[in-house]
């Protein structure tokens, strides 16, 4: 039998995904601008290691390891290391340090 009930459910499913994608707002990605958030010389002669973490509702997280002048050069370890963070709740428009 042709038309019988899976060929129902299967068009009731094709319904049900057109009228999910037609309520969706379509965001446009604005052109990426670039943010100096750890400056060496400001605070640390140096900064490594640099990891962002975002969210969706415009969070986002920036860490960096702070080093002095000797550990930044590489040439001796065992120093204390000094995580840094900073903090934006505008998808990075402004950045405060937390």
């Amino acid at each position: 039998v042709t038309g019988g009930p899976t060929n129902m459910l299967f068009s009731s499913k094709v319904t049900i995904v057109i009228a999910l994608l037609s309520s969706l707002t379509v965001v446009r990605a604005q052109q990426p601008s670039i943010r100096e958030l750890f400056v060496a010389g400001e605070g640390y002669p140096c900064y490594r290691q640099p990891i962002l973490v975002a969210r969706g509702d415009g969070a986002v997280l920036a860490f960096a390891e702070g080093r002095n002048n000797t550990f930044c050069a590489g040439l001796v370890d065992g120093y204390p290391k000094y995580i840094l963070l900073k903090r934006s709740e505008n998808f990075g428009e402004t950045w405060q340090s937390a």
